[in-house]
């Protein structure tokens, strides 16, 4: 493909793939539907928190909680949600997400004794702007809600089923109103197994960095760079029969140790080592990469698209830096 091709079909990968969305997250991990019973709920606000476990498979990057409550009519502030690696205690909290989490009605409503009778109503909560790795395992989820006046007003933590490799959850009160996040670890007065409750973990599964190969400047042999060049360094991302370069986003491309940034108008796609697999040519700002006299690598990182979990890659290729002092 003449240098003429290239840049008109390279019209064609800034507009579909440079500017291509961010992967939707999944659900990871379901605790079950909603049960409307009664005799389940527990309150998760004023003095009172409800944990329960969850299992991940596999590496994951978590990206949002779903729950379930039903709630009396109240003033809604906001939720804490802790996240242990083991059965809640201070050697096991991990994390603490302060949240305003989006609170919408799902219809549901029951009549509990936990308030005289008085009716509550369903609602779901999501917060879904989170950001997390883990490692897979079982985890404990925190839940608190602050709302307004919670001495006359509460929300109660609706309950489900719940999966069979997971343990019951606890309910737990404490003799102070501010988040109760700790103490599960000894039994108490205060603490116990209870219900599980309705929640879902939401994110995507981690995503496998594959090793692909790289040429920097491909028109040379040498790959010299002057770091403190004003000018451009070309890097070829090859392609072969197990990994396809014209499906790179562009957008997520880094090189250097600074992870500079592709030159948006400066892509090429064309069979740079003749292979009969096509190639991908992005141009990075020298300066901007990082490279250091002396340094004698440098690696590319990036994504493709499409891909259920939006895969990732690296390639490596020597350097030999010129003009340093």
């Amino acid at each position: 493909m003449n240098i003429l091709k290239s840049a008109l079909y390279a019209t064609f990968l800034i507009s579909s793939l440079i500017n291509a969305g961010a992967v939707s997250a999944a659900i990871l991990y379901s605790n079950g539907t909603v049960v409307e019973a009664d005799a389940t709920l527990r309150f998760n606000s004023d003095d009172h928190v409800v944990y329960d476990d969850f299992n991940l498979n596999v590496d994951s990057v978590i990206t949002g909680f779903e729950w379930s409550q039903f709630d009396e009519q109240v003033d809604y502030i906001g939720t804490v949600l802790t996240l242990f690696n083991g059965l809640p205690a201070p050697s096991s909290h991990i994390a603490t997400f302060v949240v305003v989490a989006t609170r919408t009605s799902n219809g549901l409503a029951v009549n509990t004794v936990h308030l005289g009778g008085a009716e509550v109503f369903g609602f779901n909560y999501l917060a879904d702007d989170l950001s997390m790795s883990l490692p897979a395992g079982r985890y404990y989820l925190g839940v608190w809600n602050d709302i307004v006046d919670p001495g006359a007003n509460h929300t109660l933590i609706a309950t489900t089923n719940g999966t069979p490799d997971t343990a019951l959850g606890y309910y737990q009160q404490n003799d102070f109103r501010t988040p109760p996040l700790f103490g599960l670890t000894e039994a108490g007065p205060n603490q116990f197994e209870s219900a599980n409750i309705a929640f879902q973990v939401h994110g995507n599964v981690s995503p496998v960095s594959q090793p692909v190969a790289i040429d920097i400047r491909p028109f040379g042999k040498k790959n010299k760079i002057r770091p403190n060049s004003r000018g451009f360094i070309p890097v070829s991302i090859l392609g072969s029969g197990n990994f396809d370069a014209l499906q790179t986003i562009v957008s997520t491309v880094r090189f250097g140790p600074d992870g500079a940034k592709a030159i948006r108008w400066l892509v090429f796609a064309h069979d740079i080592n003749r292979d009969g697999f096509s190639d991908l040519t992005l141009f990075f700002k020298t300066r901007k990469t990082g490279i250091q006299c002396g340094d004698t690598d440098a690696t590319l990182t990036g994504s493709t698209y499409p891909g259920e979990t939006g895969d990732t890659f690296s390639g490596t290729d020597s350097i030999t830096t010129v003009r340093c002092p």
